[in-house]
């Protein structure tokens, strides 16, 4: 049993009205999220089998030469069974002219998973990538598990700081950002924490603490977030094991050495993250590192690590290599300013440094020549200009080597603006700068302008201005009609220029969006030069044993709804985003992991002589299931009669 005679809580019995009255700190409750539904009632779908693919046409014909057909078709295939899910990309490319045809099958990636509600993990088994936040990514063929925040209620992923207190009495706690109510609760007397602040938020956050009588106390909490913070309390981890898989990613071929990879976030304290992780080889390389997060309040959020190699070559005059490579992330939002800064990865490497992907590839390609990376950034900054109503973004990153004087540099400077000129409204207007310097010493300075002028509510005219360096420029003028809700169509014209020829391209395009799919054409003629068309279908098959059906296209391993209206076709469901076939069957696409998703069919849409029992459908799925719905449905005339009796009356 709880003893609950503490000082921090009260317990009175009232014997004359049999009552027992419990008075708890806050701080002593189990969470819980009115957003938020409990593993025991998710759900792992029904079998099935499931097609995902994207097909795409293309016929290039030039004035002079010979013409010639490409086509694409690549998507995943997927194979449901209880809480386990099947995946194998695939991919197949074809090419014909008049000198022959070619064409080429891969399954890039194929792989075995499941989720594992009670330890708030995934297990995967196959060929997938080493997804860390701490090592340099990888194919490999074998088994990870890791923990999957998803599962997680909305309000404690990602990572907040926790806002603690202590209540005098039953009080009322309110958080807010510059007057907007972002979360407000009432807590009992005692120590409380409120674990729930949305990641989404960032700046200074209003803490106010009201008592019963009246009195307050408020005081300010800075929210700041880098790659590596977590919740106090919180663990996230990984644990991955198998065999690189080398040569690119339409290649499976395994490669020495087999490995064992861990790495874990721990939030230590409310401000402090920390993680580190290991990779252990049973060949001739090992790394470790080793690193902390903080929220530094006012001056931002700062994380630091440290990972070190050994590493030995196969080669027999190979030297034994102990290299170190030191990062550093950081930032700040300004909310005075309107201002954010990220300076995200900055990251310098001994010479005799290697990551496991460097390492497996100088043991594969032990002729061949490689660089040593030395260090590596990117600046990212954004600002809004109230007083102009423009938003300014300023990128720059760049990449180094010790053996090697040349570096890959990028520098790009946006400005956007929205502005009215008498009767035209809301017209956009962008202008961006950018500097390309790549190892191969080329520089490329580019200059991109676009101005968007709304013709209604559903047309827009727009003229683009690209300047290439190297006397290379192209204006463009373009017609865009967006009127229907699932269809969109553009027609452009161009002029191009540079030092030695004048080109001039007209181009369009239709996109259309049908429950059944993504549908898509475009064509470019260039007089005198070529003609190109384009054709691109995406979407998704999905069949079960209560049937099939296509739908639109899925995204990633979410899951997906399959709707059965008993027979009853042409019925749309979610806002006309899948309609039921000749077999009454539908699928929903879009829905989330591990979140409630309700479905609803439209009632204002229901074919003549339909009716429906209930309208709105919900279930909470794992990823990648499958989930059944049936509606009860009925189809028929509608019948008024009127029997008029003998004596007159009906």
């Amino acid at each position: 049993c709880i003893d609950l005679a503490t000082a921090d809580s009260r317990v009175d019995y009232n014997a004359e009205h049999q009552s027992l009255t419990l008075t708890v700190p806050q701080a002593w409750l189990q969470y819980q999220d009115p957003d938020w539904v409990p593993p025991a009632r998710w759900s792992n779908g029904v079998n099935g089998v499931i097609l995902d693919y994207n097909l795409l046409a293309n016929r290039h014909m030039p004035q002079q030469g010979v013409a010639a057909s490409s086509y694409t078709l690549y998507g995943t295939a997927g194979l449901n069974l209880g809480a386990w899910r099947l995946r194998s990309d695939y991919q197949y490319n074809r090419y014909d002219s008049r000198s022959g045809t070619q064409a080429s099958f891969s399954l890039p990636q194929t792989y075995l998973f499941r989720p594992l509600p009670q330890w708030r993990s995934r297990l995967t088994l196959g060929q997938t990538y080493l997804a860390s936040s701490i090592f340099d990514p990888f194919r490999f063929a074998g088994i990870t598990l890791a923990s999957d925040e998803r599962m997680l209620p909305p309000s404690l992923q990602g990572y907040a700081p926790q806002v603690t207190g202590i209540a005098n009495s039953n009080a009322q706690v309110t958080v807010s950002q510059n007057g907007r109510l972002l979360y407000q609760t009432r807590v009992s007397p005692g120590p409380f924490v409120l674990p729930a602040l949305n990641r989404n938020i960032s700046g200074n956050l209003d803490v106010t603490l009201q008592e019963s009588d009246g009195t307050t106390r408020s005081w300010q909490i800075t929210t700041a977030s880098v790659p590596f913070m977590t919740r106090k309390g919180n663990l996230r981890y990984q644990v991955s094991a198998g065999r690189p898989l080398f040569g690119g990613r339409a290649s499976n071929q395994m490669a020495a050495p087999g490995f064992i990879m861990g790495e874990a976030t721990w939030g230590a304290f409310n401000d402090t993250s920390l993680y580190g992780g290991l990779i252990a080889t049973n060949g001739n390389y090992h790394a470790l590192a080793l690193g902390a997060g903080q929220n530094l309040g006012v001056l931002g959020a700062l994380s630091a690590d440290i990972t070190r190699s050994d590493a030995r070559l196969p080669f027999s005059d190979a030297p034994r290599r102990i290299g170190y490579s030191y990062r550093v992330n950081y930032a700040k939002t300004f909310d005075g300013l309107g201002s954010t800064i990220a300076f995200m990865g900055y990251r310098f490497s001994g010479r005799h440094f290697l990551s496991l992907q460097d390492y497996i590839a100088r043991a594969a390609l032990r002729d061949e020549y490689f660089r040593d990376e030395k260090q590596s950034y990117t600046v990212a900054y954004s600002q809004y200009l109230r007083a102009l109503n423009m938003s300014v973004s300023l990128s720059l990153s760049r990449l180094n080597y010790w053996n090697d004087s040349a570096s890959n540099n990028h520098y790009m400077l946006s400005l956007s603006k929205s502005a009215s000129f008498g009767a035209l409204r809301n017209v956009s207007l962008s202008l961006s700068f950018a500097r390309t310097q790549s190892l191969y010493g080329q520089t490329e300075n580019q200059v991109y302008a676009t101005l968007s002028i709304p013709l209604g509510d559903s047309r827009q005219f727009s003229y683009g201005y690209q300047n290439g360096g190297s006397g290379r420029m192209q204006h463009t003028a373009g017609y865009t009609d967006f009127s229907s809700p699932d269809t969109t169509w553009n027609l452009s014209a161009s002029d191009e220029r540079s030092a030695d020829a004048q080109r001039q391209s007209l181009s369009g395009n239709i996109q259309s969006r049908t429950p059944y799919g993504h549908a898509s054409a475009d064509f470019t003629v260039q007089p005198g030069q070529y003609r190109n068309i384009g054709l691109n279908w995406y979407g998704s098959l999905t069949a079960t044993a209560a049937g099939a059906a296509f739908s639109q296209p899925g995204a990633g391993n979410e899951p997906r709804m399959m709707i059965d209206t008993d027979g009853i076709g042409g019925v749309q469901v979610d806002n006309g985003s899948g309609i039921t076939n000749r077999f009454g069957i539908a699928v929903v696409n879009g829905v989330s992991s591990y979140h409630e998703s309700s479905i609803s069919v439209d009632v204002n849409a229901l074919p003549d002589g339909v009716e429906v029992a209930d309208s709105i459908v919900g279930q909470v799925l794992t990823e990648g299931a499958i989930g059944y719905s049936r509606i009860r449905a009925s189809q028929g005339e509608q019948i008024l009669g009127l029997v008029r009796l003998a004596d007159g009356s009906s």
